[in-house]
């Protein structure tokens, strides 16, 4: 049964997506794209179904103690019956990711820690860059999410704080190299090629010359 247009439907029947992480983000996603009509889903999760997941994440109450790429699976069936599904219980790592999303078109991140999100996304960049990656902003268990806020900068303000962080980052390697061997004329040759910039050495000098009174 064809869910869109025939151009639409043979692409989105053709694709397919690989999502790691099957819980408040994971197990939503997943049911959109199987409402969208995806042709194969990759489903990686670990873990099993708990009561303090029903009240956001896709599973039933039924379904407690099952394993989530169990319970998923069981879940999406009735929604697309046609649809692939490649289920993995199994912990991503930085060695596995490559063999489980070998066949994905698109990886979506929906993990909740964030060291694991920076794992996943720094292995497919690596091992897969033909891959698509879609990695998502959720962090579970990190604070309220009312403190969140949100600010706009100009172009002007994050040129400032790239510069300001770019001072304090040399005026800390100044003091730590210059207490060791005070070569700082060397450190400025070096830093200057490393950042590829000989205006640098303008907006550093004041703090240069004071370190070297010292």
């Amino acid at each position: 049964m064809a869910r869109h247009t025939p151009e639409v439907h043979q692409k989105v029947k053709r694709s397919v997506v690989g999502i790691a992480g099957l819980g408040g983000l994971g197990s939503n996603i997943a049911i959109a794209l199987a409402c969208v009509g995806m042709g194969t889903l990759i489903l990686v999760d670990f873990d099993v179904v708990e009561p303090s997941n029903l009240n956001r994440q896709q599973y039933f109450i039924q379904q407690i103690g099952m394993t989530k790429v169990e319970a998923l699976q069981e879940n999406i069936s009735p929604i697309n019956p046609s649809i692939r599904i490649l289920s993995y219980r199994e912990k991503l790592d930085r060695n596995n990711v490559a063999r489980i999303f070998k066949e994905a078109d698109v990886v979506v991140e929906a993990f909740d820690r964030a060291d694991e999100k920076a794992m996943l996304i720094n292995t497919v960049s690596e091992k897969m860059p033909d891959k698509y990656l879609v990695a998502a902003s959720g962090v579970a268990g990190y604070g309220d999410h009312n403190e969140i806020k949100t600010v706009r900068f100009s172009a002007y303000s994050i040129l400032l704080l790239a510069i300001c962080h770019l001072l304090n980052y040399y005026s800390s390697l100044t003091k730590a190299i210059s207490s060791q061997s005070g070569n700082l004329t060397h450190l400025r040759q070096s830093v200057q090629i490393l950042w590829g910039s000989t205006a640098l050495s303008t907006f550093v000098k004041p703090s240069l010359s004071k370190n070297s009174d010292s």
